[in-house]
């Protein structure tokens, strides 16, 4: 629906067009579909499907990356060599992944005579991103793709003052023939009722978070009681430097097994 006014809710950009304002509804139905397409399609277990999917995200980044640079300048106000580096230094990475989604294995081995241990890497299930406003481009590639590459299924929150840049990424999303309906769902939101939703939902299983280190520590409180894994970056703002807190969790769940014998 279009803002009041026509103004973007965000602190730089005016006049520049509307976008979908979502909300808790909108989250909702976004985790229904995320866990549906985990659990009914072979998206988890087809490594080469979702290398092919990440492949086909960047070739579409790469096919309008002018568009992209051009809307991320003018709604972030960035210069448009800055923009630029944000848009084209993600195409490598959504590249880098692919080959990775190809090259992932477990392991084993004896840990004592006649006793062998197994250690597999399987998706998570459903992964929630919440995006910042200041790179939003590159910064929710950082996690919705090592995210993909695992085999989970992504919500993503999109901040209002990219509201535009929001509707070109949606538009690759939904261009990608790779991806099975409900694996990538993206909503934008002006208030403040999809992200808690994403972080209490019990069908939500990982949260990805950037933003401040008091949000961080409501998502977390937020999260424990389904026992979520988390991987934020917290941002404490001083007078000089800005420190960075990095909390890293895998985006696998990790399931390991002792038997009898050689490993079949």
């Amino acid at each position: 629906m279009p803002p009041a006014n026509d103004r973007l809710p965000g602190r730089f950009a005016y006049g520049l067009g509307t976008f979908a304002d979502g909300g808790a509804q909108e989250a909702r139905s976004a985790v229904a579909a995320a866990r549906r397409a985990f659990h009914s399609t072979a998206w988890s277990r087809d490594r080469h499907r979702r290398a092919a999917a990440l492949h086909e995200l960047a070739d579409r980044l790469e096919h309008r990356k002018e568009e992209l640079i051009t809307l991320l300048a003018r709604e972030n106000r960035k210069v448009l060599a800055e923009a630029a580096l944000e848009v084209e230094g993600t195409i490598p990475k959504l590249r880098y992944h692919a080959g990775l989604a190809l090259t992932d294995h477990g392991r084993a081995g004896e840990v004592r005579p006649g006793m062998y241990s197994m250690t597999l890497r399987e998706a998570a299930g459903v992964a929630a991103v919440i995006v910042p406003w200041n790179s939003p481009v590159i910064l929710s590639a950082r996690s919705f793709a090592p995210a993909l590459t695992a085999g989970c299924t992504v919500v993503m929150e999109m901040p209002a003052q990219t509201g535009l840049v929001n509707g070109v990424l949606s538009e690759i999303v939904a261009d990608t023939p790779s991806l099975y309906p409900g694996v990538f769902n993206v909503f934008t939101e002006s208030g403040n009722a999809g992200a808690p939703e994403l972080v209490s939902s019990s069908d939500v299983d990982v949260v990805s978070y950037t933003g401040s280190t008091a949000v961080g520590r409501v998502i977390m409180e937020q999260a424990a009681p389904t026992l979520k894994t988390l991987f934020s970056t917290l941002m404490t703002y001083l007078m000089m430097p800005t420190v960075t807190l990095v909390l890293r969790r895998w985006l696998y769940a990790t399931t390991s097994a002792a038997r009898e014998g050689p490993p079949r």
